[in-house]
């Protein structure tokens, strides 16, 4: 009999949900063709030097991972400038399967390339 390798342990199909507080839980889009279009713009926002540009990629990524509708409940809450950040750091930690310190840590990275 040929060599099998059983990866179905490995494989977590569960849906992955962003928690912003008791009344907003939104399901981020964990597949693999929209965390790559999603670290295209994660790659924008490190390497653009205008701060609007950078902002709306930002804005896209966020709509990317958890849709319009939950993107607009968001921005409804008028949330600071550095809250909206920690959302942006959430959803992308959530996407890429990191703790949100990591994905912090990331961000912090790529503020220092500007």
């Amino acid at each position: 009999m040929g060599r099998i390798i059983n990866i179905g342990n490995k494989l977590d199909r569960e849906p992955r949900f962003l928690v912003v507080d008791k009344d907003h839980k939104y399901k981020v889009d964990c597949r693999k063709n929209t965390v790559i279009q999603f670290m295209e713009l994660a790659d924008q926002i490190d390497n653009d030097t205008n701060v609007t540009d950078s902002t709306k990629a930002m804005d896209d990524g966020i709509k990317m991972l958890i849709g319009e509708a939950a993107f607009k409940e968001l921005e409804a809450m008028e949330l600071n400038f550095d809250e909206w950040q920690w959302i942006f750091k959430a959803v992308t930690a959530v996407a890429m399967n990191k703790n949100l310190e990591d994905a912090d840590a990331d961000f912090r990275e790529g503020e220092g390339k500007q």
